[in-house]
């Protein structure tokens, strides 16, 4: 959970580029036969009326990012490692500070990486 409230020491007035209140909720299970870990990131922010401005209110939302991290223990594959992610699933518009414009939509991001131990 996350809060953040600030005002300007001269004026007293709201900072607007503050961030509204979010909660995130993190679930992931881990499928130990398939060497597979799959997981979600929810997070959900209230509206944001922390302001002296009307016109720099922004609506809540709900982001959803999923994931899955596969890292087999085979002798021959250990040290292998596939990732790979969708954030922002659902695409939602949304507006985490004020800047006249919207943060990034759906995302989708893969790694894949090898590391042997001597």
């Amino acid at each position: 959970s996350s809060q953040i409230d600030g005002s300007d020491r001269e004026t007293g007035y709201h900072l607007a580029d503050l961030q509204p209140d979010t909660t995130t909720f993190h679930v992931a299970a881990k499928l130990q036969m398939l060497d597979l870990q799959i997981g979600s990131y929810v997070t959900w922010a209230q509206d944001f009326t922390n302001t002296d401005d009307p016109t720099l209110e922004r609506d809540g939302y709900v982001v959803t990012d999923i994931y899955a991290v596969w890292a087999p223990q085979q002798e021959i594959l250990r040290g292998f490692l596939l990732a790979a992610g969708i954030d922002n699933l659902f695409d939602e518009t949304y507006t985490r500070v004020y800047t006249g414009s919207n943060e990034t939509g759906r995302n989708y991001k893969a790694m894949m990486s090898y590391q042997i131990a001597w």
